[in-house]
């Protein structure tokens, strides 16, 4: 993940100290969080590599992903089992 329309040196001076997400960029993570859930799903290793100027923080860029990538297996596990109940009535 990094910031298409800024070079590395400005995305550097604009984010630093890197202790704070400074451009949220939703759809990339939702995106990347997809691509994780599927190559898992299909018993694949999903790695993703993420500089601090990708959105200004690389652990707190991580950070959400991750809560991402929880929040959509769990909706994948409450339409399995809404999917289910409905199978057995």
């Amino acid at each position: 993940m990094q910031v298409r329309h800024l070079s590395y040196q400005a995305a550097r001076e604009k984010y630093a100290p890197f202790n704070q997400i400074m451009d949220a960029d939703l759809k990339s993570r939702n995106a990347i969080a997809e691509l994780c859930l599927d190559a898992t799903g299909r018993y694949h290793r999903a790695y993703v590599i993420v500089q601090n100027k990708a959105e200004g923080s690389a652990p707190l860029s991580i950070f959400y992903l991750a809560e991402r990538i929880v929040d959509k297996m769990r909706r994948l596990i409450r339409r399995d089992e809404t999917f289910s109940q409905q199978q057995q009535k």
